[in-house]
């Protein structure tokens, strides 16, 4: 055998072990060993107690037609691609476990001691799913050229810009959680006609984000928003009065509104409201509605 023969056989051999005692080490955390193509091939004891398979059940089986919610399949595709490209580092893959429970896996690569061509994916948290009154949309968005798009998601139809295809936008959304700087993503609040919708994004490659929509109804969102809202009442011993108004504030209404409804004159809605804000620390409604989230 030529050296150069010898050479790359020593290196096959030494990641089969590295591979082994990647297994091995993280035996307890979820961890699983697939090929670029999304085959499993094999996982940890911590990825069965978490997915309900067995490593020998999940061996030979695809990621996607196996544990990938059916919705989502095209995103979770998309994303083990885009990882096996070396385009994604950490990431959100959304699955459904042997016993049929839905869970959302904040995932990250491992390549150190993988052999080219092969995944290691390790799961660093799991969630899940919320209850009915919310749901929650994932999508792939590849920005750094304009129009921005949506390069997966469960609506086969969703490709090209992802403001059009989301929203039936002509242009980019504003506030947008991508826009100005992907670099520097934040969380963006939208409401819709029958309930509210919380953007989130995060990078997961130079060109490549997973954008979040989470919806949830108005009966939820102000049921929690009460709660948040007696909590911070209470930690800052606002009276019963000012919080009375910051309620009704917080559920939209004006300063005259709110005096209708007390029975009041809005200057004292703004009195109340002003000292409310003293104690809260807080400077605006918009002050109010970050604390509350």
């Amino acid at each position: 055998m030529k050296t150069g023969g010898r050479r790359r056989l020593h290196d096959e051999r030494a990641t089969e072990v590295s591979e082994a005692t990647l297994l091995s080490r993280h035996r307890k955390t979820p961890l699983v060993l697939t090929t670029g193509d999304a085959r499993i091939i094999a996982a940890t004891a911590g990825f069965e107690r978490l997915t309900g398979w067995s490593s020998s059940e999940l061996a030979g089986r695809c990621w996607v037609r196996t544990l990938a919610v059916p919705a989502r399949a095209e995103v979770t595709r998309r994303l083990l691609v885009a990882a096996a490209a070396g385009e994604a580092a950490r990431f959100d893959l959304e699955i459904v476990t042997k016993p049929g429970r839905r869970l959302r896996l904040d995932v990250a690569v491992v390549r150190r001691g993988v052999k080219p061509g092969r995944l290691a994916l390790r799961v660093r948290g799991a969630t899940a799913d919320g209850p009915s009154s919310t749901r929650s949309r994932l999508y792939l968005v590849r920005h750094g050229r304009d129009p921005w798009g949506v390069v997966g998601s469960g609506d086969p139809a969703a490709t090209g810009a992802c403001y059009a295809k989301l929203y039936g936008r002509t242009s980019p959304c504003d506030p947008c959680p991508l826009r100005p700087d992907p670099s520097q993503l934040r969380d963006v609040v939208r409401a819709t006609a029958t309930a509210f919708e919380l953007l989130s994004a995060r990078p997961v490659g130079p060109e490549l984000s997973e954008v979040t929509v989470t919806s949830v109804d108005a009966p939820t969102l102000s049921a929690f928003t009460e709660f948040r809202l007696r909590m911070l009442a209470e930690r800052a011993r606002l009276s019963r009065r000012e919080l009375v108004v910051l309620l009704q504030l917080a559920r939209g209404s004006s300063p005259e509104e709110v005096g209708s409804e007390l029975g009041i004159a809005t200057r004292t809605v703004r009195f109340h409201q002003y000292n409310a804000f003293e104690k809260l620390g807080i400077d605006s409604r918009f002050d109010l509605f970050r604390r509350l989230l």
